[in-house]
């Protein structure tokens, strides 16, 4: 039972710390600090490893080490809704010197914080989340009350605590999962991450049992965030490997899914009408937060030049561009792309690649594959490269803004905000709305999920939605998750 004071925080099984601190005794290894040694201290950094790892897992390093900042947890604790730990550098001392956890010893002053891991004594070995007594969590506790009041429409089925999950079976799917990544020299079962590096599976693995917890105990965290609205929770999180155990009052769910997302509401910001001052569109450059408007509007010069390209271009030649994205086949056109240039890839590869081109820089990768797909996309495409090009200029103006701090960041930033806003506020909403509260659905970005009964209806709604924003049909894919799929 979850009281107050007992929190989730996942720890190896081998791990026991009245027994640990007995082996090892605090003062001999390394705590120096004026106050008594209290473990639920200890506990609580321990948890920051997994939770912050889950919650973002792109900051995780390529050797998977979790960054996380000494100062926030010293100073800034009351803020998360957490007690302040002053003396937090005596319990990571002793932690590393008693051969809990490693550090990374990468620091720079402002911009990089110090990297923690479990040592390797704790390698292939499993995990699992414990309720454990203490005063400090990183349970990312926030008062949500206003967004649960606002958009009804997205957080009652959280709130109805019906959204479950089979435990037994992901905990060891999800150690099967690691042991078989981690017997693979060759890395090629790895995930990769945006930038095409491969994820490390004992973060993956850590980050799935925590996740796996928040959905048991109904702590889902759902909340949307300030920066491109999206919504986030415990199951948004959650690897769709382990969806295949999530249900909804006992039945199974199905995801809709847009087929090559990114690329299909690239073609909205492909029309001029997008970025003009009396858009008529239903979702415009204008109705977007100004955390998106101001990187592309504050400089009067990236907006001037956005509207004359588009002005400048026949409109004829981005017909490829949409038909190819509508149809759903983006992918693929790029996978065999790959072969020509001498290299098989997965659908998942050419993604990551895909992904590449939008959260990075105008600078050409240092991987030569990487490279050599750039050219070949400007190539096929050069209006949409160029468009690219326009919209993550960086400018002076921004460098140095601490809201601004990749200005690269802005066309991805922006895609996500248009996804967020069709998903969550037109797809949703009108689902809310005209069956009368009665369909449960969950998002995760650009996926709507529901019960089976649900899908055609859903299904249909996204594609009337989709059509009216972006211009073009979606090609839409629906999926049941189960043991079987």
């Amino acid at each position: 039972m979850i009281t107050q004071r007992k929190k989730l925080i996942l720890l190896p099984d081998s791990f026991n710390m009245e027994q640990h601190t007995a082996q090892y005794p605090p003062e001999q290894y390394g705590f120096r600090s004026r106050l008594k040694f209290n473990k639920e201290k200890a506990y609580y950094f321990l948890s920051l490893i997994s939770s912050i790892a889950a919650r973002s897992p792109d900051i995780v390093t390529e050797d998977g080490y979790t960054p996380i900042n000494q100062r926030t947890v010293r100073d800034d604790g009351k803020k998360k809704g957490t007690k302040c730990i002053k003396d937090i550098k005596a319990y990571i001392d002793y932690l590393k010197q008693s051969g809990v956890i490693l550090c990374n010893d990468s620091y720079i002053a402002g911009t990089k914080s110090f990297g923690y891991k479990y040592a390797p004594r704790y390698s292939l070995r499993r995990y699992s989340v414990r309720l454990v007594e203490s005063q400090y969590t990183d349970d990312f506790i926030s008062n949500f009350t206003g967004q649960y009041n606002t958009y009804p429409y997205l957080f009652q089925w959280y709130q109805s605590n019906l959204l479950m999950i089979d435990d037994t079976a992901a905990n060891d799917y999800a150690f099967q999962l690691y042991v078989e990544k981690m017997n693979d020299p060759t890395k090629a079962s790895w995930d990769r991450n945006n930038k095409g590096e491969p994820k490390e599976p004992e973060v993956q693995y850590r980050s799935a049992l925590l996740n796996i917890a928040k959905i048991k105990y109904h702590l889902y965290g759902a909340h949307i965030d300030e920066t491109v609205g999206r919504l986030h929770s415990a199951f948004t999180g959650l690897n769709k490997k382990y969806r295949q155990f999530v249900t909804y009052a006992g039945e199974r769910l199905v995801g809709i899914d847009i087929t090559n997302s990114q690329p299909y509401i690239i073609s909205l910001i492909l029309n001029k009408n997008f970025w003009a001052d009396n858009s008529t569109l239903p979702i415009n450059i204008k109705n977007l937060s100004l955390t998106i408007q101001i990187p592309l509007c504050a400089p009067m010069e990236t907006l001037f030049s956005i509207r004359d390209f588009l002005n400048s271009i026949d409109e004829n030649n981005l017909t490829e561009y949409k038909d190819l994205v509508s149809s759903g086949r983006f992918y693929e056109t790029f996978i065999e792309k790959a072969g020509e240039l001498g290299r098989t890839v997965s659908r998942e590869e050419v993604k990551t690649f895909m992904f590449y081109t939008i959260y990075s820089s105008n600078k050409y990768p240092k991987d030569l594959f990487l490279r050599r797909m750039r050219i070949a996309f400007n190539q096929m495409f050069p209006e949409v490269a160029k468009l690219f090009k326009l919209i993550k200029h960086e400018y002076e103006l921004f460098k140095g803004a601490k809201e601004i701090e990749k200005q690269h960041n802005t066309l991805a930033c922006l895609l996500q905000s248009i996804e967020s806003m069709i998903m969550l506020h037109r797809c949703c909403k009108k689902i809310w709305k005209d069956r009368n509260h009665q369909v449960p659905i969950f998002t995760i970005h650009d996926s709507i999920y529901t019960t089976v009964e649900h899908q055609d209806y859903v299904k249909h709604v996204m594609e009337e939605e989709l059509t009216r924003v972006i211009g073009i049909p979606p090609k839409l894919k629906p999926e049941v998750w189960s043991e079987e799929s």
